[in-house]
């Protein structure tokens, strides 16, 4: 690699130096250290000036140059850490430089309330060289995904990332970044404009409720009471039990008359059925601040374990974080881990030994903005290793399972490798983490994966979202590769708008079920959406739930015991709030059997969802509606 030299000082020149006083100044040094002067001097002398002489010439044919002395006047000031001011520099100018930002409006439209957006703008230098970059990082609704990895060095032009999010219905809001290059400055402004309220269909309260209802029995009453006192038929047969002697032989005999027993069970199931499904018990855990759980699975001891993130508790802006409760959802212990920047957990999963294993994102450690994160625990939630993979870019998991062979596969999205914008990312380790072979998926634009599963044979199924591929601005995908990562087949699905999956898993007749979220199809602004396929990821049937104004999503799907399916996720059309925790039944072939919302005056979501040992239901998510902060973990069980 070579290193940089400073031309101007061995010429002995200044910066602004006239061509004329350059050409002087090379022959004064070619006087001093040509080779033919140092015929009498020792052999050490004579080879230093052999490289000062090579080093003259190399300053002279850049300086001689305009357009060479230009370039490096750029790098001559970033060396020096100088800024640029618009001078004469020997027979031209050199001009300010002069920042452009492309896009100068970053417009998010259409934007879910409380859910993260992502965007970019470019910045170019149409002017003279430059020293220094400086963007402004508001740190308000909006935030530079990669401010931390903004370097005086940064070469233009340069794409620079927001993140943003809106916490409100049909509110816009506005904000400016500034950028400069040195002193010279321009600006971009964001804008976020988050989805009109839904219409809430008219509900009516318990008072009204039990009035219509005592009304009703009290005209039934009557007509019962008319129906008795009418004569009875002359052709009824004369054997017709009265209702005391009904009660002799009940005494007497100790039986129930089959005609009145087939009315009591019958009412006993249509009771059972309404108890059916509903609340078993809920808890929240967090603090002052917001936290969240975005992954639940039972344990082997018949508890549960949660991981997800915490702003309460922890050393940084976000930790990852571990909570094992007992049977009954009561804490037992919680653990967190992370630095100084955000770290958190998307996924986990009891290992063979007992053990956790974790995977999501950390800002902490690593050598991008953002890495793939893993970590294990012991049966306690302490940690025994973990391990980051990425670049020098954001990368990130959203998904994790444990191997046949006892390794972890993962899968998420990259920024630092593949074709796009990032990539769809899937990676291989061992028992202890290390890296055995890692894949990307993806075109030109921006594509991801947010589930991986290991197939019966062997292979991997991943499901996700392409904006490189299909039909719409953003189409659901299903990825099925080898044992090693290669693609054997691919499959998108949706139409002409945003659609895209968050759970996918292997069925028993070993097709694929995929649940997530659709706007091109259903009744409403955005519909829940639950697919089947068969062994090739050809689509055998699909359903959407939701309702006509409002944004419905699921996050969560698992085939029951009765080869039907469970989904979960949120509602905004049905339920108290904005926002409802979502519970949807299915039969084998995708039709709604029932389904349950859970949640207060707020916006509340659950996120992850498993058929637990005693046929019910775990759910995990987050609350806005209860608990101690502004977002508090939760947890959710559901009788069968």
């Amino acid at each position: 690699m070579s290193v940089w030299k400073d031309y101007y000082e061995i010429l002995g020149v200044s910066p602004d130096a006239s061509q004329e006083e350059i050409k002087k100044a090379y022959k004064d040094n070619v006087f001093i250290y040509h080779p033919d002067r140092m015929t009498e001097v020792p052999d050490s002398a004579s080879q230093r000036a052999e490289e000062k002489m090579k080093e003259i010439n190399q300053a002279y044919a850049v300086l001689r140059d305009k357009q060479k002395r230009q370039r490096y006047y750029s790098e001559w000031l970033r060396q020096k850490g100088g800024t640029v001011s618009s001078q004469q520099q020997g027979d031209y100018t050199v001009s300010k430089p002069k920042p452009v930002v492309d896009p100068p409006v970053v417009r998010l439209t259409n934007i879910t309330p409380n859910i993260m957006e992502f965007g970019s703008f470019i910045i170019r230098n149409e002017g003279g060289p430059y020293s220094e970059i400086n963007v402004s990082n508001p740190k308000t609704w909006v935030e530079l995904v990669d401010y931390a990895s903004l370097t005086d060095s940064d070469r233009l032009p340069l794409e620079v990332r927001i993140k943003a999010e809106g916490k409100d219905w049909g509110k816009t809001y506005s904000e400016v970044i500034k950028v400069a290059l040195d002193n010279e400055e321009t600006q971009v402004k964001v804008e976020l404009q988050t989805k009109p309220e839904p219409v809430k269909r008219r509900t009516y309260s318990v008072k009204w409720f039990a009035v219509l209802v005592g009304i009703v029995s009290v005209v039934l009453a009557i007509v019962m009471l008319i129906n008795s006192l009418k004569p009875q038929k002359t052709d009824e047969p004369t054997n017709t039990k009265t209702v005391n002697q009904t009660l002799t032989d009940i005494k007497e005999t100790g039986s129930v008359d089959e005609h009145l027993k087939t009315k009591v069970v019958t009412r006993k199931t249509e009771a059972t059925i309404v108890e059916s499904h509903g609340l078993e018990w809920s808890r929240t855990f967090g603090g002052s601040k917001d936290d969240w759980t975005t992954s639940v699975q039972q344990t082997t001891d018949g508890g549960y374990i949660l991981a997800g993130w915490t702003k309460s508790y922890g050393v940084g802006g976000n930790d990852a974080w571990l909570i094992k409760t007992n049977a009954m959802g009561v804490e037992q212990w919680s653990q967190t881990f992370g630095g100084s920047y955000n770290d958190w957990v998307e996924s986990i999963q009891q290992t063979i030994d007992g053990g956790y294993i974790l995977a999501g994102y950390t800002n902490s450690y690593g050598t991008g903005s953002s890495d793939a994160w893993l970590i294990k625990t012991d049966a306690m939630g302490v940690e025994q290793w973990s391990q980051t993979f990425g670049g020098s870019d954001n990368d990130g998991v959203e998904s994790i399972q444990q191997t046949i062979d006892g390794g972890y596969i993962l899968a998420g999205h990259t920024w630092s490798y593949g074709a796009g914008g990032y990539d769809t990312w899937l990676i291989k380790t061992n028992a202890m983490g290390i890296e055995q072979w890692s894949q990307t998926f993806g075109g030109a634009k921006k594509d991801g994966a947010n589930s991986v599963q290991q197939t019966t044979d062997g292979g991997y199924i991943l499901a996700g979202y392409t904006n490189s591929y299909g039909t719409g601005s953003s189409d659901a995908w299903l990825i099925k590769t080898n044992a090693m990562g290669i693609e054997q087949w691919s499959q998108t699905f949706g139409g002409y708008h945003d659609d895209w999956i968050k759970s996918v898993q292997q069925t028993i007749d070993g097709g694929y079920i995929l649940a997530g979220y659709t706007v091109s199809y259903g009744v409403g602004n955005g519909d829940a959406w639950l697919i089947k396929t068969n062994a090739m990821g050809v689509e055998q049937w699909s359903q959407t739930f939701g309702g006509s104004f409002s944004y419905d999503n699921t996050c969560s799907v698992q085939q029951t015991t009765d080869g039907g399916y469970i989904l979960t996720g949120y509602a905004g059309f049905y339920g108290a709030g904005n926002d409802n925790a979502w519970l949807i039944k299915t039969n084998a072939m995708g039709v709604e059997q029932w389904s349950q919302t859970f949640g207060g005056s707020y916006n509340d979501w659950t996120i992850s969802v498993q058929q637990t040992t005693d046929g019910g239901y775990i759910l995990a998510g987050g609350t806005k509606s209860y608990g101690a902060g502004g977002k508090d973990a939760w947890l959710i069980k559901v009788r069968h």
